[in-house]
């Protein structure tokens, strides 16, 4: 990227402006595509967003938690309901049932510190999202060769492969990864049949060169498997019959008893024959 081109600032007000091109229309309306139906499964008492992205800013009110809080920023344009820092987040350990992190990481001078703030305080079993842009896919590459702003610019983006690997050592499970933003960011792309085509098409055909895609990943929880003790019969005084386990005497079949005592079993003798 040359020292002329622009560098994109999600969180500035310039970012809102973008996002209201058709350009950025056409970012915003793929990304939704998956990422609404993820939030809209998201239950549970607190989700919380970490970081402001596209025109809306806020993308919880899709979400079905109780509680919803965005965590901005100084300065972000939307107006978060937390001022923070995004590496340093002032909400309890195991409180929250969703975290959102909108392409927070692509933008961030800590990505790893952002991750384990999410990993801890997220509940058991609670649920992570991740918007981020794909290294190899056709938005960031063309963000390196456009002078025209581009969201892709200034950003570090984080392989899918790679974040899922930080996430297995944090203990959490990557339960899926969905490709979005097919086709190259430009207006002939834009609209129409051809944007419906490679929108459907590019995640199947060429998920590598898509702009983007949502991780979604849930915390686990280590399980604790129960010890059976082993029931051993206790020794009876009586011969003959054994404790059963409510204490009370118990028959023995006398080859049983024989067995037990090491003394060989006397066989049975039919009726009228002689000893």
């Amino acid at each position: 990227m040359s020292e002329t081109t622009p560098v994109f600032t999600p969180t500035a007000a310039p970012a809102a402006t973008w996002f209201q091109s058709p350009l950025g229309a056409l970012l915003e309306r793929q990304e939704a595509g998956v990422l609404l139906p993820a939030l809209e499964g998201a239950v549970g008492l607190h989700a919380l967003q970490v970081g402001a992205w596209g025109e809306r800013g806020d993308w919880l009110a899709a979400c079905r938690a109780q509680r919803r809080t965005l965590l901005a920023a100084v300065g972000t344009y939307c107006g978060p309901h937390v001022v923070g820092e995004l590496d340093q987040w002032p909400v309890q350990s195991d409180m929250v049932d969703t975290v959102l992190l909108p392409h927070t990481l692509d933008f961030a001078a800590d990505p790893h510190a952002i991750v384990r703030e999410a990993v801890r305080v997220l509940v058991g079993e609670g649920q992570l999202l991740v918007l981020g842009f794909a290294p190899l896919g056709t938005w960031h590459q063309a963000g390196r060769l456009r002078r025209e702003p581009l969201p892709t610019q200034g950003a570090r983006p984080i392989g899918a492969w790679q974040l899922r690997d930080w996430l297995r050592v944090l203990g959490c499970e990557t339960v899926a990864v969905r490709h979005c933003v097919g086709g190259l960011p430009a207006a002939r792309m834009m609209g129409g049949r051809l944007e419906t085509l490679l929108a459907n098409a590019g995640p199947r055909y060429w998920p590598w060169a898509c702009g983007a895609y949502l991780l979604q990943a849930r915390k686990q929880v280590p399980s604790m498997t129960a010890i059976r003790l082993r029931w051993q019969r206790r020794p009876s005084l009586i011969r003959g019959s054994e404790m059963a386990s409510d204490g009370r005497p118990q028959a023995v079949s006398p080859q049983a008893s024989a067995a037990c005592s090491g003394a060989p079993a006397r066989a049975p003798t039919s009726a009228g024959t002689p000893e």
